[in-house]
Formats: structure tokens, sequence, C-alpha cells
């Protein structure tokens, strides 16, 4: 396969979730959760800054699904294939009006990097 994104493919097989070519109803087993969506934009240290912030619902606490997005080209068909896969949670531990800092709640699938995105499953 050839990655259009570098640094987002990898060997594991992406699933369903939001935003894939799939198409599904909203919240159903195929999509994966609905709710605010936003992105890490960068990293420092063991920290990840979030473009979600108070204006956008998110609070101190919550915990947040992160996900890498993935754009490969299908080596028959030749077609973009735009997936995502979850690699892990966070959870967020200061809150501004429209940027977040969060930690990693578990072991990720792979290292967090800015791009990558975070969804807040809706209450």
């Amino acid at each position: 396969m050839t990655a259009l994104s570098a640094g987002h493919a990898h060997a594991a097989k992406p699933t369903a979730a939001p935003g894939s070519t799939q198409h599904a109803a909203p919240g159903s087993p195929a999509t994966g959760p609905v709710g605010v969506e936003g992105y890490v934009v960068a990293i420092e240290g063991g920290d990840l800054i979030l473009d979600l912030g108070s204006t956008r619902g998110v609070s101190e606490g919550e915990h947040l699904e992160l996900w890498r997005p993935l754009k490969l080209v299908h080596p028959v068909t030749r077609r973009i294939v735009s997936d995502r896969y979850r690699i892990g949670s966070i959870v967020v531990e200061q809150v501004r009006p429209t940027i977040s800092l969060g930690k990693l709640d578990e072991t990720p699938l792979r290292p967090p990097a800015p791009g990558d995105i975070v969804i807040a499953a809706p209450a």
C-alpha cells in the first residue's frame, strides 16, 4: 500500500469510525460514537494540546477517544481509502475557552501525533 499521509500508514487494520467511507447511521456500531470532534495540535512532553475547549463543551476530567486518521491508495483499484482507527484515550486536565490540555489515559496502540483526532462522546 502507498501512504498519502506520511507517518500514518501502519500494519494495523483500520476499523470503521466516524467519518469513514462506509455509509451507516450516526452512532451505529459501523461508525462509532457521534460527538464533539477536534484535533491534537501539538505535543509538549507528555501533554497533548487539543483544539477543543470549554466553548465546545469540553470539561476537566473528561475522557476523550484518540483516533489516527488514515489515507491510502488501494493497491488494486487505485482509489483513495480514507478512514481512521482508535489508538487510545486521553483525560482532559486543563480547559481554556478554545484549547485544552490532556494526558494519555492508557497505553496507546500508536504514539500520539499532531493531527490525530479526538472525540468526546455525547453525554
